[in-house]
């Protein structure tokens, strides 16, 4: 892609990649306090406005070029948005793991926490998947906005679902 070498992409992810193990230490103690439910939310709601941002900015990208300030420092934007995303990402796992530690056994806990371990490293490889899908059939800033999509809208049936207790 001629917006972006292999090294630029390379600096983005891996400083997402930085802040998304780190910041489990922060948001491990911030789930206990404020729960699961409100986690999820905190998590799924910060990473929508995270895609959104970045896909206005790649929008910006396309149609000023890279004569525009965001142009100019389009690595820098992005490498800063992908890691505020990648926070509320971790957010999100701690919380899920936090709002299903109940439904099981202590015994059970561990192999279940892999499980749903696994799970969300999944996430990445059908991140890969899909975005090479959405950048063959749409608009490069699609790759953004359509995760803005489907984040609002499971931050919404969230809402409605998601309980801090099993029942």
């Amino acid at each position: 892609n001629p917006m972006m070498t292999n090294m630029d992409f390379a600096t983005i992810f891996g400083w997402g990649t930085a802040v998304y193990g780190a910041s489990f230490l922060l948001n491990g103690p911030l789930t206990d306090k404020y729960g699961g439910r409100r986690a999820i939310l905190i998590g799924a709601g910060g990473a929508l406005v995270a895609n959104l941002l970045m896909g206005l900015a790649t929008l910006s990208l396309v149609t000023d070029g890279a004569s525009g300030w965001i142009g100019q420092n389009f690595v820098t934007v992005l490498t800063l948005l992908y890691m505020v995303n990648m926070y509320f990402q971790s957010f999100g796992a701690v919380a899920i793991v936090k709002c299903n530690a109940p439904w099981f056994h202590v015994r059970e806990r561990g192999v279940f926490g892999a499980i749903f371990g696994i799970l969300i490293s999944l996430g990445i490889y059908f991140a890969f998947d899909v975005g090479y899908m959405i950048i063959e059939s749409f608009d490069l800033e699609y790759l953004f906005f359509i995760p803005t999509v489907f984040l609002a809208i499971f931050w919404i049936i969230d809402v409605v679902m998601v309980q801090n207790t099993p029942g």
